[in-house]
């Protein structure tokens, strides 16, 4: 047999795979995507908070710097009141009504780009604590879509923006 024939000579009529063959091969394939697929799913949900965990990570850091170039070291220096909301679709308060406030791009260092959620929707920056020495959060909507308030540090979908004033 020459090494550049796709066919083989043989004219036997067992060569090929049967019928039956042919359908266990087909129902074969078909449990391992189906199996592909509903993992999938779940896989890119996890995937979706995961990346918003890290993007909360980075932003906060980023909104530190900013804060730090600009010399803000309290509350009161802050040149916008809060909430400040990134690009996206705005988050829902737990009366289900839209987020409102500035601009949170504007504490970002130069050239810095504000990011959205992996769901689409913007990020929020709020103070929360005593008047007397608020911390700074940065909060994600999450896959529902609404910021709890009070909001609650320990949950993943808010991270601690450290400045001079808290640290």
């Amino acid at each position: 047999m020459s090494p550049f024939r796709l066919r083989p000579t043989t004219t036997n009529p067992r060569a090929a795979l049967t019928r039956l063959e042919w359908i266990w091969t087909v129902l074969l394939v078909g449990v391992i995507l189906v199996t592909i697929l509903v993992t999938l799913e779940a896989e890119v949900e996890r995937g979706k908070r995961r990346m918003d965990r890290d993007q909360l990570s980075f932003l906060a850091s980023t909104i530190h710097l900013g804060l730090e170039k600009r010399g803000i070291t309290g509350p009161d220096e802050l040149p916008m009141s809060l909430p400040l909301l990134g690009p996206g679709e705005a988050p829902l308060d737990d009366q289900g009504q839209a987020l409102t406030g500035g601009d949170l791009g504007a504490l970002l260092p130069e050239g810095m780009q504000m990011l959205e959620d992996p769901w689409g929707r913007a990020y929020v920056l709020v103070a929360h604590g005593p008047a007397a020495s608020p911390k700074l959060y940065l909060a994600s909507a999450g896959e529902d879509g609404q910021v709890e308030f009070p909001l609650d540090p320990t949950s993943e979908e808010v991270v601690e923006v450290y400045w001079r004033y808290n640290i």
